[in-house]
């Protein structure tokens, strides 16, 4: 049986793609973006083939490629999402002061400062053990913020479960990571790749035992994850304001 909090490290660290194809969709879903927060699935015919493609993909190369990762040692890995997890701070910062949540801003300036100095850019997280923890906002948060509302929901291959305002969400929140200025002209791309790769590998490689579980105890996988998805981005955008440990187990939604 599985909680939304079991699925959120999945879903919250899931890879970003680049923003040409980013605005693809944004331009092929423009008049949905506006509309007001429908969590209908209109689209489900092309999402439920699009959520087999996943699949294959995943089976074919991210699933192996996340279990050869997971062989390296622990501290390994835990310095790899550490370092991650600090370059995602700043888009943090960006879209916290953009949502006008001033302390919460500082709090997240304090720990990347500490992390990238003390903690030598992130791959050590001295910040927890000072008490300053860890809060995540993305543009799409922000867009629902300011009262866009989500449109339909939209399952692509790589980038999963989503919306068009979440889409649109990523490709802010790929402007606002230092990331995407690292480097120069000639290696720019590659550095950019390089993170993207890492990123999704370590993601995978953390939610290995609960997506085959999952997938393994789901009468309807597809309508699962798309439960989870929403309920997880539900409880993201009012800051936890809805309970995720009152919402029913997943196995109430096995019929959805």
């Amino acid at each position: 049986m599985y909680t939304l909090r079991k699925f959120r490290f999945f879903i919250g660290n899931s890879m970003n793609s680049k923003i040409p194809y980013l605005l693809a969709v944004l331009i092929l879903f423009n008049g949905c973006a506006s509309s007001n927060s429908d969590q209908s699935d209109p689209f489900e015919s092309f999402n439920r083939s699009m959520f087999a493609v996943n699949q294959g993909l995943d089976k074919a190369i991210l699933k192996p490629t996340a279990q050869v990762y997971g062989v390296l040692p622990q501290p390994v890995k835990t310095g790899v999402g550490n370092v991650l997890s600090n370059l995602s701070l700043p888009v943090t910062f960006i879209n916290q002061t953009l949502q006008g949540n001033i302390d919460s801003a500082g709090n997240t300036l304090v720990r990347f400062s500490v992390n990238s100095t003390i903690g030598l850019i992130g791959i050590f997280d001295v910040a927890t053990g000072l008490g300053v923890k860890q809060e995540k906002e993305d543009f799409g948060q922000t867009l629902a913020v300011y009262g866009v509302g989500s449109g339909p929901y939209i399952f692509l291959p790589i980038l999963g479960p989503g919306n068009p305002r979440d889409l649109i969400g990523r490709a802010g929140d790929t402007v606002m990571n230092p990331v995407y200025w690292a480097g120069n002209n000639d290696n720019e791309d590659d550095i950019r790749l390089g993170v993207t790769i890492i990123s999704g590998i370590h993601a995978r490689e953390g939610a290995l035992e609960l997506l085959e579980e999952l997938e393994n105890t789901s009468v309807d996988y597809y309508a699962t994850v798309r439960s989870l998805y929403m309920q997880n981005r539900e409880s993201e955008i009012t800051n936890g304001a809805t309970d995720i440990d009152a919402l029913p187990e997943i196995d109430d939604f096995e019929d959805f």
